[in-house]
């Protein structure tokens, strides 16, 4: 029996120590310690008298509430800075560290808002230095979140010393800005203390009731994190407190756009056709920014010579490359090329944004004559009409070569913040036309539009002009104009 049961203990103790949140007790520790606020059996505690709410004896009616003609949302501010703490500061119970259990690093769990990316600048912790022993300094740690609500990675802490400690029950205010801590979308961190010497001295710190606790609060017991509620029955929040600055979030939403599956043909430049501007079409369905263009380049084979490589990114028309729409072109010296398997990235500077259809290709005849350089593709087993090249006349690889191949080309793409795109429009097939002005002299036709959501933005407007046959029908020009609605 005793070697049986001394296994399942182990083999639990052990599952504990992998989750990270282990208890060393069955029993959750006493001996909690109130801070005194209201005594009871005070002489003249029954004689208290509170001050009157004042109650109106009419009341508005709810008909002189003034509706939206259309509820809405307002977007939040771009930039705000807060303060939480959930104790609301309402000290009940003093902890101390060390205590005759070993606890350590009594801290809280903080949530910063989702969406924004939040600068963790001051730290408060509420002390009570009537129950210090000898001198304590303070240091103050924060640590990221385990995913389960402990404190897993330490990210930085701040020395208090007890010189800059207050002499009262009251917070402490810690600079945390040297840290340069920034959580992001939600990520929560947690925020506690220690003291520097537990041989000679006692830090005393302050918690609330435990009546409006989240599961935010734990403590190192043993060499394991566990929550106040399972260690001491309790579920308090410790009096610490966070000022948070926090910004909208960059739009971040990136992606490589890349066809080929696999190398299988390599493609010199020049070849005996004459072949130039190896490309892929690449395609968008709304604003995006072209970042960086990957190209790998083979040198295994006999015409190989030294050349640079001339990069280009061009617009579309028909499906080929519009070589007179040129959105991006630089010049890799050969010395700076890598070969594959490594491949070339070459980075896109500036705002180059992409609303439709745009190609990606290379060549060395314009830069490096007598150079001959390759770019590999696939085998054509999983085209899409994607490649072309250029002999005079454009022509697609299948078209030339009588294979589909996507070549290893790819594009670093960042979709705008607007990429996802709509168009909003309410008539229903042409009945009417309308002049302006007209013979009533109206001298403007107006459409309310409705967004389907909030933070759109407005990138177009079409309007269908008519042709009455009127020689005299625009030959002045015509004013469009967006404005805000009424409501």
């Amino acid at each position: 029996m005793s070697k049986k049961l001394l296994i399942a203990v182990l083999t639990i103790g052990f599952l504990f120590t992998l989750s990270g949140a282990a208890f060393s007790s069955d029993a959750p520790k006493t001996d909690l310690e109130p801070v005194m606020h209201i005594n009871t059996d005070a002489a003249r505690y029954n004689d208290l008298t509170e001050v009157p709410r004042h109650v109106p004896s009419f009341q508005k009616p709810v008909e002189g509430l003034q509706e939206l003609a259309q509820p809405t949302s307002v977007l939040p501010p771009p930039y705000y800075c807060e303060f939480i703490d959930y104790s609301g500061g309402a000290a009940a119970y003093f902890w101390t560290i060390p205590d005759p259990y070993g606890d350590d690093y009594m801290n809280m769990r903080f949530t910063p808002a989702e969406g924004y990316c939040c600068t963790l600048t001051t730290a408060y912790i509420a002390v009570y230095p009537d129950a210090f022993v000898g001198t304590p300094d303070m240091d103050v740690v924060v640590w990221d979140d385990d995913g389960f609500g402990y404190p897993l990675n330490e990210l930085g802490r701040v020395n208090v010393p007890f010189a800059s400690l207050p002499t009262g029950m009251g917070y402490a205010a810690v600079d945390m800005t040297a840290l340069n801590l920034v959580f992001c979308d939600g990520a929560e961190f947690h925020v506690g203390v220690t003291t520097t010497d537990q041989v000679n001295n006692v830090l005393a710190i302050l918690s609330d009731d435990g009546s409006n606790g989240q599961l935010r609060s734990s403590e190192n017991w043993a060499g394991f994190w566990g929550l106040m509620l399972d260690d001491w029955g309790i579920d308090v929040n410790f009096l610490m407190g966070v000022d948070l600055c926090c910004a909208d979030m960059p739009y971040s939403d990136c992606y490589v756009q890349d066809y080929n599956c696999g190398p299988a043909y390599y493609w010199p430049q020049p070849d005996a056709y004459g072949d130039d501007y190896f490309n892929m079409r690449m395609s968008v369905e709304g604003p995006e920014t072209l970042v960086a263009i990957d190209i790998a380049v083979y040198t295994g084979y006999a015409e190989f010579s030294p050349a640079d490589l001339d990069v280009f990114a061009w617009g579309s028309v028909a499906g080929f490359p519009d070589l007179s729409d040129v959105v991006f072109n630089t010049t890799v010296p050969f010395g700076a090329l890598v070969f594959f398997p490594a491949v070339n990235i070459i980075p896109v500077p500036g705002d180059v944004v992409m609303r439709s259809d745009f190609h990606v290709g290379w060549s060395t005849d314009d830069v490096t004559p007598g150079g001959n350089l390759a770019c590999l593709s696939d085998d054509g087993s999983c085209g899409t009409l994607r490649s072309s090249e250029w002999w005079g006349v454009w022509g697609t690889m299948l078209g030339d070569w009588g294979v589909d191949v996507n070549f290893l080309i790819s594009a670093h793409m960042c979709k705008d913040e607007f990429s996802v795109c709509y168009t909003e429009a309410y008539y229903c097939g042409l009945a009417y036309f309308w002049r302006l002005p007209d013979e009533y002299g109206d001298i403007g036709d107006y459409q309310k539009i409705s967004s389907s959501g909030i933070g759109c933005r407005l990138e177009k407007v079409r309007i269908a002009m008519y042709d009455t046959g009127d020689p005299l029908t625009y030959t002045y020009n015509s004013e469009f104009q967006v404005w805000a609605a009424d409501a």
